[in-house]
């Protein structure tokens, strides 16, 4: 047992090798980092910034990235028009959830989730409720201006994305909203609203709701219980629930193909990579067995 232990251990290492020779080959390292694009702002400047609806968010705890996708994020940023690009740590997201969340159940919930992903899911949310403007995943990429995402009508940006309800889920959902959403669930890689929307707040108010879940136990799949808990499936939920209250929300959502062109989930060199990748760390949705508040 060991010994393949051992055996598996030394492949992962010689094709981490090998993918590294082909990032220093590409010219991709040595890695820039991102706060030297002069557009992009730490988090930890966020009080000092004039705050309007738009602005843009990035999160990750690694500034540095490789040089195409260096050069992905300029090109990316000379399509927002007066829009404040922040970049947060994770302890700056810490930070900002202590300052404006303190006293709150959300925060005590966000203390206590053992994966980041969770803690990611609820800062993004109650960054938008608080300020307005959009999300983006760290890896993923918008190739327009999302400012004009959101206009006069239109006060929320979700993405549909291309897993179709199951047919045992959501049988006595109203036909007419199951047309509206297309039988898809939402995802929540990129998301915008204006500041102090409803249905962001509906998606914090669900979080805290359902808390006692999911405290304390151990799942056999953590990721798919933080997908319900804080991510995609709870904004699905919180949407046919938001769209329940009254139908005629929905004309408010700017509702996105996550396929459309001008997005993209993931590109070639948009993904951090270290040497030691799935040596000393396991990506969490290979984890099992696993709390995910506790």
């Amino acid at each position: 047992m060991l010994l393949n232990n051992i055996k598996n251990k030394l492949k992962i290492f010689i094709r981490n090798i090998r993918n590294y020779n082909y990032l220093f080959i590409k010219g991709e390292i040595p890695r820039k980092n991102i706060l030297k694009n002069k557009n992009v702002i730490n988090g930890k400047q966020f009080k000092k910034i004039k705050n309007t609806n738009k602005n843009f968010i990035l999160s990750s705890n690694n500034q540095k990235i490789f040089n195409s996708r260096f050069h992905e994020f300029g090109q990316m940023f000379s399509k927002f028009e007066q829009t404040n690009i922040f970049y947060f740590s994770h302890k700056e997201r810490d930070n900002y959830m202590k300052s404006f969340w303190k006293n709150s159940e959300i925060f005590k919930i966000y203390q206590n989730s053992t994966f980041q992903q969770s803690k990611a899911d609820i800062f993004r949310y109650c960054f938008l409720f608080d300020n307005g403007g959009f999300w983006l995943d760290f890896k993923s990429t918008i190739k327009v201006n999302p400012n004009n995402l959101l206009d006069d009508q239109h006060k929320i940006v979700l993405l549909s994305s291309t897993r179709m309800f199951e047919e045992n889920k959501f049988t006595a959902l109203d036909p007419e909203i199951k047309n509206l959403l297309k039988s898809r669930y939402l995802t929540n890689w990129f998301i915008g609203s204006e500041k102090g929307n409803k249905f962001i707040e509906l998606i914090i108010d669900n979080i805290c709701k359902n808390k006692d879940k999911y405290k304390n136990k151990v799942f056999k799949d953590p990721k798919n219980a933080i997908l319900e808990f804080t991510g995609p499936l709870n904004v699905t939920n919180s949407l046919i629930e938001y769209l329940n209250l009254d139908i005629d929300n929905f004309k408010y959502i700017n509702l996105i193909d996550e396929k459309e062109k001008n997005l993209l989930y993931i590109t070639e060199f948009s993904r951090n990579f270290s040497i030691f990748d799935n040596l000393t760390k396991t990506h969490y949705s290979n984890l099992k067995n696993r709390k995910i508040l506790t």
